[in-house]
């Protein structure tokens, strides 16, 4: 399979499919991004998911691979890492192959907030053929994504956390 674009901070307003959405939860910002950068991360989304790290685990230029237990995994690098506020990584290769993808990052965004923080999720993506129409399909899961972790959020918020 081969290897996605290298994109930079750029790509994430420029690429043809641009998703963003923002929750505000009542948790410290400090809390949130031990949340999404911990060993488990994102596991509230699809339990099961695995993240092995191939380099130190945070900083520009760290590599990792993330899927199922069991089963193809997506390998990212981050080229950007601000730490407790901003992180963002583009996939070398799909767990999949997906024709017609050129290009795919992510940029998490952790802003504190009087109530608490927000956090903002941005889905970039360039691509040929129906990757250039996946816009909805991105925001439905984006969407979702971001009602799970919100939940997940509040629910530590309520637990003291």
């Amino acid at each position: 399979m081969p290897a996605l674009q290298s994109v930079d901070e750029t790509f994430l307003a420029t690429a043809p499919v641009v998703v963003s959405e923002t929750i505000s939860v009542p948790l410290s910002a400090d809390a949130v991004w031990r949340e999404l950068t911990n060993d488990t991360t994102l596991r509230w989304l699809a339990p099961g998911l695995r993240v092995i790290w191939g380099s130190p685990r945070a900083g520009v230029g760290a590599v990792r691979r993330i899927g199922p237990v069991v089963g193809p995994k997506a390998h990212e690098k981050y080229f950007l890492w601000e730490e407790g506020r901003r992180k963002a990584f583009y996939m070398v290769k799909p767990p999949l192959p997906l024709p017609g993808l050129r290009a795919f990052a992510e940029d998490y965004v952790v802003t504190p907030t009087p109530q608490g923080s927000e956090f903002t999720w941005v889905w970039a993506i360039d691509g040929s053929g129906l990757v250039r129409h996946v816009a909805p399909v991105v925001r439905a899961i984006v969407g979702f994504g971001m009602k799970r972790t919100q939940r997940h959020l509040t629910k530590l918020a309520a637990a003291g956390r």
